[in-house]
């Protein structure tokens, strides 16, 4: 049975390869375990170096990418070649599956509607908050494309979720519905709050964020504005950011609050063993965005035990305990926070301790079952179809 996946993620295109940073050939087998082949669908990039992209080409994998897509404006364009294309693939398919928010998704999902073809979605995140922080192009399209997420959810015949309940609530759908089917997932089995031995008497310390400064949802700022006080009140403190980056609109931030010396702005790191290694050499770990699904580095700083604080936005009450929450923007009561980690290690323990207890639910082994009943109960539907 063959199944298109369609989502806006820039696929690289390099010697007839395709490479990706967040689309691996790894990701692929998750749904070749119940389909035997896979048409990917989605935007793309001509490279001519590899830099630390991952090879997304492999068996049974067939691209069909959107190259006349590059940006909003030349979807629009463009628009009527985009969908014959789509449409080609969707007829030359058994089924759809379509990652939202997307915009080559929201196209899918009407094109199955107006062929009655049953698909499947999968729910990483919130359409509005996803474009209204997208700059002054991004609000007024917020609230079209929040309409086409709940009208695509609703419509599908299985609805995978990364979060347990909160998209759920959001965007429900009428048909078979799987929650915590999360893209990040922790793979240690067991957790033993006396493995957890936390440094007193310390005289630095290093902060963590994660997340591309070319966005503005991430929560830079609400860090900066941390590290500032921080340093302020006679810390002495480092703030370290990993993601796409810097970004002219962090530099010029970074500079007006006079932390030049204090922000290390490492970029892109690939890899899980780089990421960990990166985790382990931190203090704490933050993720004051103004908009989250599921976080990937919330839960691997947590498996990582680094103390970790985020914002009340989101999955993020999904797997961090709520006394280590803090509304949008309020620097102030994350400074607090962390400025009782830092004379308290036993309240730095217990916050390792707490939200380890909220992410076991996202073990590897327990997100990859309920994936497979999910995609299996998906299979089945199409099947049904076949026979009728």
């Amino acid at each position: 049975m063959k199944v298109a996946f369609i989502h806006d993620f820039h696929a690289v295109k390099i010697d007839n390869e395709y490479f990706s940073t967040g689309f691996s050939y790894d990701i692929w087998k998750r749904y070749l375990t119940t389909f035997n082949e896979l048409v990917i669908v989605s935007r793309l990039k001509e490279e001519e170096r590899k830099y630390d992209f991952r090879v997304s080409s492999g068996e049974n994998v067939t691209f069909k990418p959107m190259e006349e897509y590059t940006s909003i404006f030349s979807f629009l364009i463009n628009y009527k070649k985009i969908k014959t294309k789509m449409e080609e693939v969707i007829e030359n398919t058994d089924g759809v599956i379509i990652r939202l928010p997307s915009i080559l998704g929201f196209l899918a999902a009407n094109i199955c509607r107006e062929k009655n073809k049953k698909y499947c979605v999968e729910v990483v995140g919130s359409a509005f908050d996803s474009f209204w922080y997208h700059g002054v192009v991004g609000k007024p399209l917020s609230f079209f494309l929040e309409s086409k997420q709940k009208r695509a959810i609703k419509n599908s015949s299985v609805a995978i979720y990364v979060t347990g309940s909160y998209l759920q609530v959001k965007y429900p759908s009428l048909g078979n519905m799987y929650g915590k089917v999360s893209n990040a997932s922790i793979t240690k089995t067991n957790f033993d709050a006396k493995d957890i031995e936390y440094e007193q008497n310390k005289k630095n310390f290093k902060i963590g964020l994660v997340g591309s400064s070319f966005v503005k949802y991430k929560g830079h700022i609400t860090a900066l504005k941390t590290l500032r006080e921080l340093l302020d009140q006679g810390y002495d403190i480092v703030l370290s950011l990993v993601g796409q980056g810097p970004s002219k609109y962090l530099e010029n931030n970074i500079k007006k609050l006079g932390l030049q010396n204090n922000v290390e702005v490492l970029g892109m790191l690939h890899g899980r063993e780089k990421m960990d290694e990166w985790y382990q050499n931190l203090d704490f770990y933050i993720q004051p965005s103004l908009t989250e699904g599921l976080c990937r580095s919330v839960m691997e700083a947590i498996e990582n035990n680094i103390p970790t604080f985020a914002t009340l936005v989101g999955g993020n009450p999904e797997i961090v305990s709520e006394e280590y929450l803090i509304r949008k923007h309020d620097y102030k009561r994350l400074v607090s926070l962390i400025e009782r980690a830092i004379k308290d290690p036993n309240y730095a323990r217990e916050n390792i301790i707490k939200n380890n207890k909220k992410i076991s639910e996202f073990q590897s082994s327990k997100i990859k079952n309920r994936r497979n009943k999910a995609l299996s109960e998906y299979k089945n539907i199409l099947k049904e179809v076949d026979i009728i």
